[in-house]
């Protein structure tokens, strides 16, 4: 297989994986929402025990809107930054770690 068909291969299974998601979501029903595992939780909580407390609070405050997706990216960045090194480190040591 040529390096060109390889490249838009890959292209055309990435943007049908990209798709795929977004399809079935349309598809689906209207009312559809994707809602965190936090909320589910405290909803769940709340049904299970109603005068529930909880034992700790946050230790900093908690940031709201555009500052709570910032945090999520720079996380998101880090955790990919620390994968590559790894992966960069053991190719270049040949797997020897």
């Amino acid at each position: 297989m040529s390096p060109r068909v390889r490249t838009w291969s890959l292209l055309g299974l990435f943007l049908l994986l990209l798709a795929i998601p977004q399809l079935l979501h349309l598809l689906s029903d209207a009312g559809l929402q994707f809602v965190g595992t936090d909320s589910q939780a405290t909803d769940a909580i709340g049904q299970l025990a109603s005068d529930y407390r909880p034992w700790i609070g946050n230790i900093l405050p908690v940031p709201e809107g555009e500052m709570e997706g910032l945090l999520f990216l720079l996380q998101g960045g880090l955790g990919t930054a620390a994968l590559f090194y790894c992966l960069h480190r053991s190719r270049r040591s040949g797997g020897n770690e």
